[in-house]
């Protein structure tokens, strides 16, 4: 009876021990299957950077909430969307810069370049990595100069963002200038050296949108004569961006 009870106490520590060892494997396995999903996205997203000089791009106005300012670049392949970037930035505190890659209609990568001034590790870059439009990985690196960041490892980042619908909506909103981005004329802000048309919403924390112009036709002197007859109204815009962070009015007139 002794000796059988000793034979099912081996042979119940011999199971553990093999079952341990196959999820042991079965966890190996699935890390070199995430290292080679990583090292194909990152392959992926430097083609696409580099497609992205020569296929068709759009961008959206520059939008102000706050202290914050962004404008949105897509980038289309053969119709299809393969990158969107939002230029972010917070004046003298820094700057943000979202780059979301896609591949047949899904994220697969986001990376976020960020400077924040009032933080003592000023500069942070964080990557998340998607398959099949789940998140499976996250990193990140975060240093006092960017020299330093450059030089640094990413590491595990336990609390990613997941964010990635909401932030697919945003985007598209603010290209075709809908939802929240859906503005109206609000005004004319004259300076000694500038004047801009201001768009905007009556509602509290309304985006702006400031198109600076630069030589007047017809239509914008119509608007200085009479800037209230055009307030509320919808206008037909067509403007150019100047470094990514200025909309330069080229035409307008109404719907």
């Amino acid at each position: 009876m002794g000796r059988l009870i000793y034979f099912l106490i081996l042979v119940t520590l011999l199971f553990a021990a093999c079952n341990k060892n196959s999820d042991q494997v079965k966890g190996s396995i699935n890390a070199a299957s995430g290292q080679l999903l990583k090292e194909e996205i990152l392959a992926f997203a430097d083609t696409v950077d580099n497609l992205s000089h020569w296929i068709n791009k759009q961008e959206s106005l520059v939008y102000t909430l706050g202290d914050y300012s962004f404008h949105v670049s897509r980038y289309l392949n053969n119709s299809q969307v393969s990158l969107y970037i939002e230029h972010g930035s917070s004046g003298d505190y820094g700057y943000t810069e979202k780059r979301y890659y896609l591949k047949d209609g899904k994220v697969v990568l986001y990376i976020k370049v960020q400077k924040n001034s009032m933080t003592e590790l000023s500069f942070k870059t964080v990557r998340t990595f998607y398959t099949n439009g789940d998140l499976f990985y996250s990193d990140q690196k975060s240093a006092k100069t960017e020299n330093e960041l450059d030089s640094l490892s990413y590491q595990v980042n336990d609390t990613p963002e997941v964010h990635i619908d909401d932030d697919m909506k945003k985007l598209n909103d603010a290209i075709y200038q809908r939802g929240q981005f859906d503005l109206v004329f609000d005004g004319i802000t004259e300076y000694p050296k500038a004047k801009y048309l201001i768009f905007s919403r009556n509602n509290i924390n309304a985006y702006r949108a400031p198109i600076l112009v630069e030589k007047e036709d017809d239509f914008i002197k119509a608007i200085s004569l009479n800037p209230e007859k055009y307030r509320g109204r919808k206008l037909k815009i067509t403007w150019t961006l100047r470094n990514t962070n200025q909309a330069i009015y080229v035409s307008g007139g109404l719907p």
